[in-house]
C-alpha cells in the first residue's frame, strides 16, 4: 500500500499493532522514499530467477557435453588401441618379409655357386 506523506508512513510502521494487522491481511506499506527501493528488490528477485533458470540449462548442457565427452574418449581409446596393433603387427609383417627375403637371397646364392 502506497502511503503519499513520508510522516504518516512512519506513525504506521512505528505502531506495531496497525503494521502487524497490515502484514496479517498481506499488506506492505510503502512511502515515497522506500516504495523505489521494494520495487527495486522485486525487479532483483525477478531478475535472480532468470539467471537460475539460465543456469540450470547451462548446467543440464554441460553435463550432456560431459557424456559426449567421454564417449569420444572411449572411441578415441579404442582406436589408439587399434592403431597400435595394427602398427605392432605391420612391424611384425616387415621383420617377417625382410626374413623372407634375406632367405630367398640366400637360396639364390646357394644355386649360382654350384654352376
Amino acid at each position: 500500500m502506497y502511503v503519499p506523506a513520508e510522516a504518516v508512513y512512519y506513525e504506521i510502521v512505528n505502531d506495531p499493532d496497525l503494521f502487524d494487522y497490515a502484514s496479517r491481511k498481506r499488506i506492505l506499506p510503502v512511502s515515497p522514499t522506500t516504495f523505489y527501493a521494494y520495487m527495486k528488490a522485486i525487479l532483483m528477485s525477478f531478475e535472480g530467477q532468470k539467471v537460475e533458470k539460465r543456469a540450470k540449462e547451462i548446467l543440464a548442457s554441460l553435463g550432456s557435453i560431459e557424456k559426449d565427452y567421454e564417449k569420444i574418449n572411449d572411441n578415441l581409446a579404442t582406436l589408439s588401441r587399434h592403431l597400435n596393433n595394427a602398427y605392432n603387427q605391420m612391424n611384425n609383417v616387415n621383420v617377417s618379409f625382410n626374413l623372407l627375403g634375406q632367405k630367398l637371397t640366400n637360396t639364390r646364392q646357394l644355386g649360382e655357386g654350384e654352376e
